[in-house]
């Protein structure tokens, strides 16, 4: 077991050490740690082994109950973590069994942009709750730093994606309702196919609460996967309430696909749950497509059609963009057959403050 102990030291930079297959390229950033850090040494060493050690070294040398474990994982996007504009130092306090970061400022913001790096993984574990296995997770900004002064901080270096989606999809099943949704995301930040595999598990996993299965939805329609619309499809299928299946419409509208915009179009169809359609039928407006324009004009012109669902398509149809928006609502107000339809059109373009607008009411003025 190689550890340094550096608990008590002013100021830590983890240094990576370059095993290929474990270890992140040496240029790759990691946060600067202030505190109590033990650094990891050692990146030859299975992460179970890692873990372990830290585990058994905090036993020998702390009379307290909460350690942290950190380390870098290969992601899929850049996380960037600020609090009022500042890159840190942030401290590190546990509240309760909450983790909260503190510094200069009380905005804080935690992103993720759209090209691939290193990410930090924080994770809180308690000797007295050994069974739960972690009590919190969070990521980390590469390039932020990070103070712990009360409860000390195990940093294992870099860990390949595969052996942190394999750790923390264990302490997934084993973990509480509040854990399992930190770790949804945390795991679909990871660049490797096992975390998707992972999204899958718990979007299908009707053992798990309806919050852990929407956020793997979320992230599953998120994910650039080739797999995330056959996935979304199979949610939709087996969803017994409208809340899943509100979310896997949403789902669909994350990316730019065309096989999606067609599954949503399908939805708004054919769905047999009305609030489902017009949920729908609301993000088809918001795609603003030609496909999904059509599919509006086609919902409010079918004769059989329910005037609940074409009211919907005809709100929809007004969150278009201007242009596209009032010469379809002037042809529903011309043309649709059924008075609340076009009443409701007429509402909705009356909102526009539109010269085409104007022009039809004073048509439709004089006339009386």
């Amino acid at each position: 077991m190689k550890i340094r102990k550096t608990i008590g030291l002013a100021v830590v930079m983890v240094a990576l050490t370059g095993v290929a297959a474990l270890a992140a390229p040496a240029r790759d950033p990691a946060p600067l740690l202030k505190g109590r850090v033990v650094q990891w040494t050692d990146a030859t060493m299975s992460l179970e082994k890692r873990l372990d050690a830290a585990g058994d070294d905090f036993r020998r040398s702390n009379k307290g109950d909460l350690y942290f474990i950190g380390y870098l994982f290969p992601s899929r996007t850049t996380i960037r973590h600020s609090i009022g504009g500042s890159g840190g130092p942030f401290e590190v306090i546990v509240q309760g069994g909450e983790v909260e970061f503190r510094g200069r400022g009380d905005r804080e913001s935690f992103e993720s942009q759209d090209h691939s790096g290193p990410a930090g993984l924080l994770l809180l574990k308690s000797l007295s709750k050994p069974k739960a296995g972690l009590v919190a997770a969070h990521l980390l900004d590469p390039r932020a730093s990070y103070e712990f002064k009360i409860t000390p901080v195990y940093w294992l270096g870099s860990v390949d994606a595969e052996s942190s989606v394999a750790f923390l999809d264990k302490e997934f099943d084993r973990g509480p309702e509040t854990l399992r949704k930190s770790l949804i995301f945390i795991v679909s930040e990871h660049s490797t196919p096992r975390a998707f595999d992972f999204l899958r598990k718990a979007a299908l996993g009707s053992s798990y609460g309806l919050e852990v299965r929407k956020g793997a939805v979320f992230w599953a329609g998120n994910s650039k996967d080739p797999r995330g619309l056959d996935l979304l499809k199979e949610v939709f299928r087996g969803a017994r309430g409208k809340e899943l299946k509100e979310q896997v419409v949403f789902a669909l509208t994350l990316n730019d696909r065309k096989e999606s915009l067609e599954e949503l179009i399908r939805i708004a169809k054919t769905e047999a749950d009305l609030e489902v359609r017009k949920n729908a039928i609301f993000w088809l407006g918001q795609k603003a497509s030609q496909e999904s324009i059509q599919t509006l004009k086609d919902v409010v012109e079918e004769p059989g059609e329910d005037v609940e669902i074409k009211e919907s398509a005809i709100f929809a149809i007004s969150q278009l963009p201007q242009e596209k928006a009032v010469p379809l609502l002037v042809s529903i107000v011309k043309g649709n057959k059924s008075p609340a339809v076009r009443k409701k059109a007429m509402f909705w373009l009356g909102q526009t403050g539109d010269e085409q607008a104007l022009k039809l009411f004073e048509e439709i003025l004089l006339k009386k």
